[in-house]
């Protein structure tokens, strides 16, 4: 048997650059191994072909045999799907083939030791009305895909039964390796978008997931990941449970976001009577007792939940970020990065105490969570209509025995309720904890070292263009470890004078404090000072 020569790496090539280099190598001598096979030939005029590349397997080499692909040459039938298997993975596609792939694409690596890397570059895959992924991972190897240029891949709008979703953007759910995306020579881009269910007539039905995956790793890449939507509207009157908007990422397993621009926004829900919910923009699940959550080396991530809009029925706006299954995440770090976490907005008439919208952050952090050097910017939906009532910016629950802690030089600010059952917060070396001033505590502080918590009052949130949020309002209060202070008196400050503040400690019957406001400086427009 011949032994097939191990392929480095795939490339996925827009037809218009495939043909230019094509042209190029007409008078080339081209290797044998990358030369199409008769049955590539005889199946490439499928419209609907679903392209396979699976990484060289030397397991599955010893099965692979030359006459068996002379067989299937032979039996001349079109073919419903296009495999590049272990023995012939090629190293680019043919322009016919990339057309093929603008449908959907499935990328296969079943071997252990070897990393499969795939090149994107200006891919663009649209699953159409099917039920299909755009892009699908599968292998118990691991896989990495190169960002080249702008790819845009969306799911499918037909129904995958029996989940009742439609399809994801990018899909590695089953993929029991990890799939690393990322960006080495920045020059690329992915927006992986997830189907929409449009016109529902009965039962429960979610939008697709941007991006869906187990043991995900996004290094040094721009990835935006949008859930699919859901909308009903001006169709004819309907009994059914409700609709949901997708994920933007759901991601089990171990995840990891380095040196990354990480955009994922859930996807909105709208109905004229039926419950709707917005999806998550971030949703951990991680299915064993071992998974890690690490953001670090000068990520900026920002997520939103997904809107839900509803005239009559219930709505919950989708939670910015999730952290699913109690204990199951081992460790959680975030490190010299920007998080903007964003909870959905809700809308409805009804007056049902159970609509509500989107918290920032929500559900189980690990045993082990520990927040440096970072800036953490957390804000629950608003909710409008029936009943107008904000979200909490944070709801989590931390065990007894389990560490949440904010360190370094963090600044951690919550607008809307910061909440923790059970378990407390703890703000230690220079880290600052701001939160919205409220007549009753919901969350469970401990200072240690330099740590203090800030309280304001009259918030208000501006949005950057890159999507980071900035919060600005009156400060009310400061606390540090033994002692708990309380704006008395603030004097503005003006270009060119110092301002300051007066604090009383409640804690210090007749202890005060004060602390000065830097000037302003001017500000000259045409020469005049605007300040």
């Amino acid at each position: 048997k011949e032994q097939a020569e191990e392929p480095g790496s795939l490339e996925l090539l827009a037809p218009e650059d495939e043909q230019k280099k094509t042209e190029e190598k007409k008078d080339e001598q081209k290797p044998a191994e990358t030369q199409e096979t008769e049955q590539d030939k005889k199946t490439e005029k499928t419209s609907d072909q679903v392209i396979e590349y699976g990484q060289y397997d030397p397991e599955a080499q010893q099965e692979a045999t030359k006459p068996a692909v002379k067989q299937e040459a032979e039996e001349k039938k079109a073919a419903e799907e296009k495999t590049y298997g272990d023995t012939n993975a090629p190293t680019t596609l043919s322009e016919k083939a990339q057309a093929a792939a603008n449908n959907v694409v499935k990328i296969i690596n079943n071997s252990k030791d070897k990393v499969l890397k795939v090149i994107l570059r200006d891919l663009k895959v649209d699953a159409g009305n099917t039920a299909e992924n755009a892009v699908t991972v599968s292998g118990t190897g691991n896989v990495t895909l190169e960002l080249d240029g702008k790819n845009e891949l969306k799911g499918g709008t037909g129904n995958r039964k029996p989940t009742s979703s439609r399809g994801s953007g990018l899909d590695s759910w089953d993929q029991k390796g990890t799939l690393t995306i990322t960006d080495e020579d920045k020059n690329g881009s992915l927006t992986a978008v997830g189907g929409d269910v449009v016109g529902v007539d009965s039962g429960s039905w979610y939008g697709g997931n941007g991006i869906f995956a187990n043991n995900l790793t996004i290094s040094g890449a721009t990835v935006t990941a949008v859930g699919g939507g859901a909308d009903d509207r001006g169709g004819k009157p309907v009994s059914q449970n409700g609709s949901a908007g997708g994920d933007g990422i759901e991601a089990k397993g171990n995840v990891k976001f380095s040196n990354a621009t990480v955009t994922a926004t859930g996807g909105s829900a709208f109905s004229d009577k039926t419950n709707v919910e917005g999806g998550m923009g971030l949703k951990i699940v991680p299915d064993t007792l071992n998974g890690e959550f690490i953001i670090d080396s000068g990520t900026n991530l920002t997520v939103t939940g997904g809107s839900a809009e509803s005239g009559t029925g219930r709505v919950e706006g989708g939670e910015g970020l999730y952290l699913g299954s109690w204990h199951k995440l081992k460790k959680m770090t975030v490190n010299d990065a920007t998080l903007t976490l964003a909870g959905g907005n809700a809308k409805t008439n009804s007056t049902s105490s159970s609509s509500e919208a989107g918290v920032g952050m929500e559900g189980y952090p690990a045993p082990d969570t520990e927040i440096t050097d970072s800036k953490v910017t957390v804000i629950g939906g608003d909710r409008t209509g029936g009943r107008t009532q904000k979200a909490r910016a944070v709801d989590i629950t931390i065990g007894s025995k389990d560490s949440f802690k904010l360190d370094g030089d963090t600044t951690f600010t919550g607008v809307g309720i910061i909440g923790t059952s059970v378990g407390k917060i703890t703000v230690a070396g220079d880290a600052t904890l701001v939160q919205e001033d409220r007549k009753y505590e919901y969350a469970k502080i401990d200072l240690e070292e330099n740590g203090k918590v800030y309280t304001l009052g009259d918030i208000t949130v501006t949005e950057n263009e890159d999507g980071t949020k900035t919060i600005s309002g009156t400060l009310t209060g400061k606390k540090v470890a033994g002692h708990d202070y309380k704006v008395v008196s603030i004097a503005e400050p003006t270009c060119t004078t110092p301002g300051k503040r007066v604090y009383t400690c409640t804690t210090h019957e007749g202890e005060t404090y004060e602390e000065t406001i830097d000037a302003l400086g001017h500000e000259f427009v045409n020469g005049v000072c605007t300040r």
